[in-house]
């Protein structure tokens, strides 16, 4: 009977509550360009435009939730040639006074910190229509690109950062009321917008979340798995002396690098799945950005099974050994490959709100690291090809089997130790610099 009761308030509450769903427009950063802040439950705002070259003109939509359908609101747009507000010329959609059920377009100025009328405000604006009803706040219009007469009214021709806010209207008058504070308002973008380009823009007012996924990622394969794969991969008899808790230094770097690169893997993707609240849908995305999170659920996955191969592995001199160290190698370098290739996928994604150019920089590490280990792999060969691999192998096992103090140097050592300094510089750059065109 309770149950009963508390199913049918459930329904009642789901039928009707005056207020349409604001959704993702699937055409934004193909047919139309987008600022917005829509997630898998919708937007709260959003910003669509299109340029039309026969009018040289934009064609505007801007919608916006109502915070309360029963007070007049106010949602504008500016543009600015930096992310600070001041000096910026604003398009605002405003709820009529009298009928609640419209709304207008006009400009307006910000000058410093507060927002003043212009001598015209209707000035290059075009096909006007405005809503306020069903809980949205609705305007669409048409903008020209250049508007003479008003040096407030600023040209479309070059680009801007966009600058969203919103607010409440004095009741009964048409004097706006102060914008509310972060994070409700307002947004800037992250870079200037070219408003003849269809490109889709997430708001990042909540992507805090998916910036630290993608900053640990980053710090995990760019950073930690370059370096511990190179050391067990022609490190192996560097260093003969060293010991760290009585085992070679490459082997407990590698160990300690791979089982950190884990826990960052493994860490960052429970963030982010309890963020998305499982599979994200990736709206604005093209299908190469798609496969992100499938890639990143099979990156995962071999994340968690190459190390449990590693402690599972058979004894030196057993049959099985060569079986494992080949299939663990091929696990660990197809892993790291995937590993990176996602990563150019994700800093492409609208809700990082990275540099555009971020993606170069990870493009610029991938070839990076394809010629340092082309240049490692030609030393390697000239050291097996001249025999001085093999005889100091030979040398080295006499000198344990003989029980002799001191293991000699292997050649070519002072050269590597010159290699892996180096990288180590050159992946801590490229590490940082990534880091950096995500966080800001």
């Amino acid at each position: 009977m309770i149950s009963g009761l508390f199913l049918c308030i459930f329904i009642l509450g789901q039928v009707d509550s005056g207020t349409s769903a604001l959704v993702f427009d699937e055409s934004c950063g193909e047919s139309r360009g987008c600022y917005h802040d829509c997630d898998d439950n919708g937007c709260t705002f959003k910003i669509t435009w299109r340029y039309v070259p026969w009018m040289e003109a934009i064609d505007f939509t801007m919608e916006m939730i109502l915070k309360d359908p029963f007070r007049t609101q106010w949602f504008a747009m500016g543009f600015s040639e930096d992310k600070l507000m001041g000096g910026d010329s604003v398009i605002e959609c405003v709820t009529d006074t009298i009928s609640r059920e419209w709304a207008d377009v006009r400009h307006s100025y910000n000058d410093n910190y507060y927002n003043v009328h212009v001598s015209h405000p209707k000035y290059g604006l075009r096909m006007m229509s405005g809503t306020s009803n069903n809980g949205i706040l609705a305007c669409n219009f048409t903008r020209l690109i250049n508007v003479n007469g008003d040096d407030k009214i600023y040209s479309l021709d070059k680009p801007w950062y966009l600058m969203v806010t919103n607010g409440f209207m004095k009741d009964g008058t048409n004097t706006k009321l102060r914008h509310e504070i972060y994070p409700n308002g307002p947004c800037v973008t992250t870079q200037e917008v070219n408003f003849k380009e269809n490109i889709n823009i997430y708001t990042g007012r909540d992507n805090y979340i998916v910036k630290i996924h993608g900053c640990m990622m980053i710090v995990a394969w760019m950073f930690l798995a370059s370096l511990s794969i190179i050391l067990a991969r022609y490190y192996k008899h560097q260093w003969p002396e060293g010991r760290a808790c009585g085992r070679r230094v490459w082997y407990q770097s590698h160990k300690i690098m791979m089982l950190t690169v884990c826990a960052c893997v493994l860490a960052s993707f429970i963030l982010i799945w309890v963020h998305t609240k499982g599979l994200p849908k990736l709206y604005g995305t093209n299908s190469m950005q798609k496969a992100h999170p499938t890639l990143g659920i099979i990156i995962m996955g071999l994340t968690i099974i190459n190390p449990i191969m590693a402690f599972l592995r058979p004894g030196n001199g057993t049959a099985n050994r060569p079986v494992f160290k080949y299939v663990h190698g091929f696990i660990g370098t197809a892993l790291y490959v995937l590993a990176i290739l996602n990563i150019i996928l994700g800093v492409t994604l609208p809700k990082v709100g990275a540099k555009s150019y971020t993606v170069w920089i990870v493009v610029a590490f991938g070839i990076y690291v394809v010629i340092f280990e082309i240049i490692m792999e030609t030393h390697e060969c000239y050291l097996i090809r001249t025999g001085r691999k093999s005889d100091y192998e030979m040398t080295e096992m006499s000198v344990i089997r003989n029980s002799l103090t001191k293991i000699p140097q292997p050649p070519g050592s002072l050269l590597k130790n010159i290699f892996i300094c180096l990288h180590f510089i050159i992946l801590s750059g490229f590490t940082v610099t990534s880091v950096y065109l995500i966080i800001v």
